[in-house]
């Protein structure tokens, strides 16, 4: 059979805003909205960012630990020994410090101002900052030393603190007086760092006899004169007062016998008298 006629088809022509006559892009527009806050009571209603306004707290935390160095290497604490101190100054806070001070304090243990030998001295810091100027978390570390004095001895203690000061970005001081660093004392705040001192009082005393041949006869007997010597030195690590003497004489048989003239004061050296022993010091 002969072939069937050709089959054409002609599509309408498409409608300005049909499908046809668009991209994908124009049927699904997006949506574009910035975010408000929630807050409509803030006068702005659309399209207000969310704020969050941080308070800077300022921190200072002052740490002073003592150690001593022993001068005369006698194994205990005492005059003429040196403490030395190290004080660490902490920026704890969130702010940044600046124009930071101290102020130390240091007294006897009997609450008698003293002074201390050297310091505070700048040593260290954990940022590359100017001096006195606090980073976030930064820490600058000082030292200072006193020297145990002989008076300040006999009150048995050194009481030492420091007093920390510096000012926030807004221009608000911070302080904070130094703990000891040793929170298993009981104190873990704002307690001062106390060296103890070993009082050990001791003498030696000797006692040496010199003969006089009053007669002449070449042996000691009736009417030769002893005379004796006392030496005492005081070898302690303290000064000591109202020095007193009780000499017992007996003869062979333990009978009691008594002095010719009563011990009698003849010299003292390293400023000590004829009641007081100085450190070091000897009296005769």
């Amino acid at each position: 059979p002969p072939p069937p006629p050709p089959f054409f088809f002609h599509a309408p022509p498409a409608k300005p805003d049909s499908v046809a006559s668009r991209g994908l892009g124009d049927v699904y527009k997006r949506q574009i909205d910035i975010s408000d806050d929630g807050d409509d009571n803030d006068g702005n209603t659309l399209d207000d960012p969310t704020i969050v306004f941080i308070t800077p707290t300022p921190l200072i935390e002052v740490t002073k630990v003592a150690e001593v160095f022993d001068s005369n290497q006698d194994g205990e604490t005492g005059p003429g020994d040196i403490i030395n101190y190290t004080i660490t100054v902490e920026n704890n806070g969130t702010s940044v410090l600046t124009s930071m001070t101290l102020v130390d304090t240091i007294s006897k243990g009997n609450g008698g101002s003293l002074s201390l030998t050297s310091g505070p001295t700048f040593s260290a810091q954990s940022q590359a900052t100017a001096q006195g100027t606090l980073n976030l978390g930064e820490t600058e570390t000082y030292i200072a030393s006193y020297l145990i004095a002989a008076d300040t001895a006999l009150t048995g203690s050194v009481s030492n603190s420091v007093v920390a000061t510096a000012s926030d970005t807004q221009g608000n001081l911070v302080s904070d007086i130094s703990d000891n660093g040793d929170d298993t004392d009981g104190n873990i705040l704002n307690d001062p760092t106390i060296t103890i001192i070993d009082l050990t009082p001791a003498l030696d005393l000797s006692k040496t006899v010199s003969e006089t041949d009053n007669n002449g006869n070449g042996i000691i007997d009736l009417g030769d004169l002893l005379t004796y010597t006392l030496t005492i030195s005081n070898t302690g690590n303290v000064g000591i007062n109202s020095l007193s003497i009780s000499d017992t004489l007996t003869d062979g048989n333990t009978s009691t016998l008594a002095l010719t003239t009563t011990p009698t004061f003849i010299s003292a050296t390293g400023g000590s008298t004829s009641l007081t022993i100085a450190i070091g010091g000897t009296v005769v």
